[in-house]
């Protein structure tokens, strides 16, 4: 995955507009169950994407994507196989806005 961008800047997970959480986690209904409220961020020790100067850097193994939303066209066998997903606030609530019905 090369691209994990999310517009919930009230997350846990989120580092200038960046998701940094190790998995992430899709609902059927293309939710982002991995949504975290700010307060229970985690210290910088345990985070696995960093935004800086020279754009996004990754750790090697990346996010694990985990996607339940059979009807999308980028899940194959529950792994999303996009090259990016964006994460929008749809009615206050984080969605997948990456989802395109097969």
């Amino acid at each position: 995955m090369k691209d994990l961008r999310c517009s919930l800047d009230n997350c846990a997970h989120n580092k200038g507009y960046m998701c940094r959480a190790r998995n992430i986690l899709v609902t059927e209904e293309a939710d982002c169950a991995t949504y975290k409220p700010e307060f229970e961020r985690e210290s910088d020790d345990n985070i696995m994407f960093e935004a800086g100067m020279e754009g996004f850097s990754q750790a090697i193994d990346g996010p694990k994507i985990h996607c339940s939303a059979d009807a999308c066209v980028f899940n194959k066998s529950e792994k999303c196989v996009a090259n990016g997903i964006s994460v929008l606030s749809e009615a206050r609530e984080p969605v997948c806005a990456s989802f395109s019905l097969k």
